[in-house]
């Protein structure tokens, strides 16, 4: 089926950028696969249009090169000069905004570019208006900006969590945080499918990340802030950024006593119920069957510090 990890995409050469999570990122792998393989596979079956037909086709050209993606893949990004990894479920929305946004901004190598582009100059220069979305990722960027340091509206706090649906996401989450999400700790619990359990602690302090593997017995210390540890883009979007990205405002809810905004997107099964920048509860099936999960706080406890031990290092782990 196709389908991508990604919301819009951008070429610079040969260098290929993907949208994700209100982020460009340059895409470095793909479940493995250099793009610069994926690159050349494509210039041989499509010659000029090969960054178009990877932008949109990209499970297919993975296919013929004999390494089809599963739901879910791991990349390898470059945001400026960091290097990280992201684990992104592939959907066909996510491809058919791929294809809306491409028909705002085509790729250099297809033959209507220059056309399209033109048309697309002309009605901006009458209007006096950038596109929607060209929008909303340059107000989503100054958002990160100015909250991420401290993005939570609660000092410190111990959250824990029951996260149910597929095998593959289901098990339980605890979430510390304190100085109002300057430091974070998650500490997760996911049996998973045929052993592939993940019980790790990851612990976001000092503009560091530290990572300890329960199942392999190691550790290791990383400066990219991984997406656990940070909030959802919808809790620091404005009410504009949120309706753009389909989101409209749902009656508030309780939940472990805590008064929740809601938020509901109008196309895919993915529901936010937020308290004071934290996501107490989070339903998200946006791939459809029963490739989803339901994550809910099922405690929420205001405490003065994180306990040292959550972030001691076993002995006997190996540092990686």
């Amino acid at each position: 089926e196709r389908s991508t990890p990604y919301t819009a995409v951008r070429w610079d050469g040969d260098k290929f950028f993907g949208f994700i999570g209100g982020v460009w990122y340059q895409l470095l792998t793909i479940d493995g696969v250099p793009v610069s393989d994926m690159a050349t596979a494509s210039k041989e079956k499509y010659r000029k249009y090969w960054r178009k037909r990877l932008s949109l086709d990209l499970t297919e050209i993975l296919k013929d090169m004999g390494h089809p993606l599963p739901a879910t893949v791991k990349l390898s990004v470059r945001d400026g000069e960091k290097s990280l990894e992201l684990t992104e479920v592939m959907t066909t929305k996510n491809k058919n905004a791929v294809w809306k946004y491409m028909k705002e901004h085509p790729v250099a190598d297809d033959p209507s570019a220059e056309k399209s582009r033109t048309s697309t100059s002309a009605s901006t220069k009458s209007t006096g208006k950038t596109t929607d979305l060209d929008k909303l990722q340059k107000d989503i960027a100054k958002a990160v900006n100015l909250t991420m340091e401290k993005p939570f509206a609660v000092k410190s706090g111990k959250i824990e969590y029951k996260i149910e649906g597929h095998k593959m996401f289901a098990g339980t989450e605890t979430f510390y945080f304190d100085d109002f999400g300057k430091t974070v700790v998650v500490v997760t619990d996911i049996p998973g499918m045929m052993g592939m359990s993940d019980r790790k602690t990851t612990i976001w302090k000092d503009k560091k990340t530290t990572v300890i593997d329960h199942d392999k017995k190691t550790h290791y210390t990383t400066p990219i802030r991984p997406k656990s540890t940070e909030p959802p883009v919808i809790s620091y979007s404005s009410a504009t950024q949120r309706k753009q990205a389909g989101y409209a405002v749902q009656a508030s809810e309780s939940i472990c006593g805590k008064s929740c905004e809601v938020f509901k997107h109008g196309k895919m099964n993915v529901t936010y119920w937020l308290w004071k920048g934290l996501s107490l509860k989070e339903i998200n099936y946006s791939v459809g069957g029963d490739m989803g999960y339901t994550r809910e706080a099922k405690s929420v406890e205001e405490i003065t510090a994180i306990p040292a031990a959550v972030t001691a290092v076993p002995a006997g782990y190996v540092k990686k």
